[in-house]
């Protein structure tokens, strides 16, 4: 890459590449975490459950694992409904089954596979998540991972910016340090 000559365009080529890797690496982690529910769903319906339509089942909680909080409970819905045509029981386990999934997807994994893919630690994507639903509601949750990826790699960009501009603030010798710290 050409760095250009003027620091204004190398900056608004930063934000864009930044936006870029942030944004996408936010979609292919969607993507992994809607294909890990799809798998779930289709063989805990096929082969737990024994219920019909188990691949169609799987496609559908793929598809609705893109939609914040109201495609889980209709991928759920649909799921019980189809349940329900063997026993009350064998829906009332399934329920039990997409909760255990969408518990474990939302408070463990999903923030482990979207973070990492964002760039960001679990618990500050966590703390996004729930930051942003509870500011912005469905779109704070949609939105949440990459705003705070993008806004964590530009104070990473400042704050280096700031030491190298400012070296005196940042000049503690490996003895003052140590002076410090032993308190001697």
């Amino acid at each position: 890459m050409v760095t250009p000559q003027y620091p204004q365009a190398a900056r608004a080529n930063f934000l864009l590449d930044t936006l870029q890797r942030v944004v996408g690496g936010y979609i292919r982690g969607q993507f992994i975490l809607a294909l890990l529910i799809s798998v779930l769903v289709g063989l805990g319906m096929g082969f737990i459950f024994h219920l019909p339509y188990a691949f169609l089942l799987g496609i559908l909680a793929f598809i609705m694992a893109f939609i914040p909080v109201l495609g889980t409970f209709i991928s759920g819905a649909v799921c019980i409904l189809i349940a329900l045509t063997q026993s009350w029981v064998t829906a009332l386990l399934v329920l039990v089954y997409f909760v255990f999934i969408h518990v474990i997807e939302g408070e463990v994994v999903g923030p482990r596979i979207v973070g990492k893919s964002v760039g960001l630690h679990p618990i500050v994507s966590l703390f996004a998540l729930v930051a942003g639903g509870e500011l912005f509601g469905i779109w704070g949750t949609l939105f949440a991972s990459p705003i705070a990826g993008v806004l964590q790699t530009i104070i990473i960009v400042l704050w280096g910016e700031w030491r190298v501009r400012h070296p005196d603030q940042f000049a503690q010798t490996k003895e003052q340090v140590k002076e410090t710290v032993t308190g001697e």
